[in-house]
């Protein structure tokens, strides 16, 4: 993070670069920054430069992964951000995914058990891994797009959770109708509630039970 002699001269290699903000402070992220874009000066317009939220402690408590960082990494920098992971076990890479991760790193080892370096203890075997990207995949899954949208099972279920417009009262034949004696009921079938206006100040052509849909032949011309 500080050897931004050495940022600057890999940067200058115009490959996508990966810089990991282990340790690093707000300013000590903005130097490391700033010197990429020296030994690059396209880096950021082409989109070659990732930070990876780090916390350099092995392994990583839980009360000190701060996954948040993701989200303040990305709005302060304005940077794709992944997650560089110390944690023991693979729950922290996939709630980094929700926080908006990117890009994972995470410790590997061919197997933990009778290894003294620490890195082993936070590292992932290959049970591990493998649920690991399972559990990423269906994350992504769950996760989606930032897009707005109706899904197809969603869109199918529109007449049957929207609410129509209903007598909240018995209506007479040839009344013509008043707001209050309205209500909004499920299923939409004929006026949504949004087109009330449409029903309001019109004369029924029959009588309405209180609970009744107002159908569209219910209203006349």
């Amino acid at each position: 993070m500080t050897y931004t002699s050495l940022i600057q001269h890999v940067a200058s290699k115009k490959k996508p670069m990966i810089v990991s903000t282990g340790l690093g402070t707000k300013e000590e992220i903005r130097d490391a920054i700033a010197a990429a874009c020296a030994g690059n000066p396209e880096i950021l317009d082409k989109g070659q430069l990732l930070l990876m939220h780090c916390v350099a402690a092995y392994p990583t408590p839980m009360d000190e992964a701060n996954l948040a960082n993701i989200k303040w990494l990305r709005d302060e920098f304005g940077l794709p951000v992944g997650y560089s992971d110390h944690t023991l076990g693979t729950s922290a890479c996939v709630l980094a995914i929700g926080a908006g991760a990117q890009a994972l790193e995470k410790h590997f080892t061919y197997r933990k058990e009778d290894q003294t370096f620490h890195d082993h203890a936070v590292s992932a075997d290959p049970a591990d891994l493998t649920e690991l990207v399972g559990r990423v995949r269906e994350a992504e899954t769950y996760m989606g797009n930032s897009v707005r949208t109706r899904g197809p099972t969603e869109v199918q279920g529109i007449a049957h959770m929207r609410r129509g417009v209903a007598a909240k009262v018995d209506i007479p034949a040839d009344a013509v109708i008043e707001a209050e004696w309205l209500t909004g009921l499920r299923p939409a079938q004929a006026f949504q509630i949004t087109e009330i206006d449409q029903v309001i100040g019109h004369r029924l052509n029959r009588a309405v039970s209180a609970g009744d849909l107002i159908r569209k032949e219910d209203i006349a011309g």
